[in-house]
């Protein structure tokens, strides 16, 4: 796999380079520039795989640069300190969007969100798999449950409460990561303990730090979620 980092800052230079080391050994090569015009000479002849891009350089953003392409044949990382260019992100096919300081956990994401993208056959079967119900056991109860009724998930450690449509509740010894896994893309991560349907969402509150269900349950979402989660509502409302 081969990286670019367009990034203006070294501090974030180094501190980006040094997790996706720690977080891969399928990198070959890694690159860095600083500029548009940087950008824009070294990608003549570096073909990367995977670019972490940050929105503003200098006097200019990456949209600039993005724009002079034309065709984009490789994937997008946009980081940046604000959370107001998501949507335009998107529109240039964003792979996922960084809110900086970045930790650890924002790079293996989207890392695996990259190996995702790259792989056929297992997720062709994985997307058969979650358009299937959800078959649960508890000790009392066996459930077979459509996705749709579903409103959210809570985690509680190594257990989770899933919340229905019609008002009813099951807890389940089963942490939220898996449960996630057996769910479909509409299924969006909120905060760490929360897991929300977003075809159950009515939408965000004024300010942005709540999202609000059709049910009127209100649930926090985490800063550094939403601008991702504004994203993800464009395509599934």
């Amino acid at each position: 796999m081969k990286i670019l980092i367009i990034e203006d800052e070294i501090n974030c230079v180094e501190a980006l380079s040094t997790m996706l080391r720690s977080c891969s050994n399928e990198i070959t090569a890694l690159e860095n520039v600083a500029s548009v015009e940087e950008a824009l000479k070294k990608l003549e002849n570096f073909h990367p795989d995977l670019v972490f891009i940050d929105v503003q350089l200098g006097e200019q953003t990456c949209f600039d640069l993005l724009d002079q392409l034309g065709k984009v044949d490789f994937q997008l990382v946009f980081t940046t300190a604000y959370d107001n260019y998501a949507i335009r992100a998107f529109e240039y096919s964003a792979l996922h969007y960084l809110l900086k300081p970045m930790l650890l956990s924002d790079i293996k994401e989207a890392l695996a969100r990259y190996t995702k993208n790259h792989t056929t056959t297992s997720t062709i079967q994985s997307s058969i798999e979650k358009a299937k119900n959800l078959y649960l056991k508890t000790t009392l109860k066996d459930y077979d449950i459509a996705p749709d009724e579903i409103l959210y998930i809570e985690a509680d450690g190594s257990y989770s409460t899933i919340y229905l449509e019609n008002k009813g509740s099951i807890f389940i010894s089963k942490n939220l990561a898996d449960l996630h896994k057996l769910l479909p893309d509409c299924f969006f991560r909120i905060h760490h303990s929360i897991l929300v349907n977003i075809k159950s969402v009515k939408g965000l509150n004024k300010i942005d730090s709540v999202v609000v269900l059709k049910n009127g349950v209100e649930l926090q979402i985490s800063r550094r979620k939403k601008a991702n989660f504004k994203v993800a509502m464009l395509k599934f409302k």
